[in-house]
Parts: structure tokens; sequence; C-alpha cells
């Protein structure tokens, strides 16, 4: 079993969030619920996401950038979490596999 679905929460602004990898995600790579509906707060993540380093990446930091600020902008958080995740790879950034 890969690491990131190991991981079982991250901490953002102050906050756990619990993380699950479960593909429950539908039609989107990950699903960031702020708690205040029905559902639980956590960040919920497409198995699909573990198919690429980047791909990872990317979703992962756009999920952070929603549960810093929900007030943010989504193509302010889609764009941002597309240049984090292609500069950590042009850098070197990979997946420990254990």
């Amino acid at each position: 079993m890969s690491k990131a679905k190991q991981t079982r929460s991250i901490r953002v602004s102050g906050r756990r969030w619990p993380v699950r990898f479960n593909g429950e995600a539908k039609g989107y790579f990950a699903i960031c619920h702020d708690g205040l509906q029905a559902t639980p707060r956590q960040i919920v993540f497409n198995r699909e996401v573990l198919r690429s380093d980047r791909l990872l990446v990317d979703s992962l930091v756009h999920e952070m950038l929603h549960a810093a600020g929900w007030p943010i902008d989504e193509a302010f958080v889609d764009g941002f979490a597309k240049d984090v995740a292609r500069e950590l790879i042009r850098f070197g950034f990979k997946r420990v596999k254990k």
C-alpha cells in the first residue's frame, strides 16, 4: 500500500482534515467537504489520483487550498495547484513507494 493511501489526515491552517482514498469523489479527482452540510469535514480523493505523482500533487494542493480558504476563487485554486504540481515535478518530486 502506498504512503498516500496510508495517510489518514492532513493539517491545514491549524485544522486537521480527515483524508480518504476511496473513489467516492464521483466526476472529480478529489472533493473537499467543509463539514457545514450533512457531510463531515473531510477530503475525499478518487483512487485515480494515485496513478501519477503530478496528478496526486495537483489534487492535494488544490484541495488544501480549498481547506485553507473556502472563499478563494475556483479558477485561482485550479491554476495555482497546477503551477505547484508542475514545478515540484520539474524540481524532481517523486513519491516514495514502500
